[in-house]
């Protein structure tokens, strides 16, 4: 998932700048691990390593999950929560955070409530039957 993003901008305004393009903060979660880098800007932007920790359990293929995003400004940089729910009575439990540098283009709060996205997608390889399932998406304005 990726918000505090403009990953498309380009598509909005073709003559904007990088700065302009932020690829986003991110989040996610694979069987084995979970991690929280920031796409500076898109298409070969680089990036701003997050934290990642690994899985212990690794989660099931093809077995619900309630997962928690979130992200704040915290001394100049953005502080990523991750949290998971495994469906084993003991609900939501941190599994990944920290803090990220982000360039000063991540902190312009009239850019980005001017035109933002937020979106999720299933990164891996094409194989048949992989699928990723959504219900009950929210963001909230925190």
């Amino acid at each position: 998932m990726k918000s505090r993003n403009r990953h498309q901008f380009g598509d909005v305004d073709s003559n904007a700048s990088n700065e302009e393009k932020q690829g986003g903060q991110g989040g996610s979660i694979s069987c084995s691990d979970t991690d929280a880098d920031l796409e500076i800007y898109h298409d070969g932007g680089g990036e701003s390593s997050g934290p990642s920790e690994s899985l212990s359990p690794k989660l099931e293929a093809n077995k619900w999950y309630k997962t928690k995003f979130s992200q704040f400004d915290k001394n100049g940089k953005i502080h990523v929560v991750i949290e998971l729910d495994r469906n084993d009575g003991n609900g939501f439990k941190i599994i990944n955070e920290g803090d990220v540098d982000a360039p000063e283009q991540f902190f312009n709060k009239e850019q980005f409530e001017k035109w933002s996205e937020f979106w999720v997608r299933y990164n891996t390889p094409k194989q048949k039957n992989n699928r990723l399932y959504f219900k009950n998406l929210k963001m909230y304005k925190l």
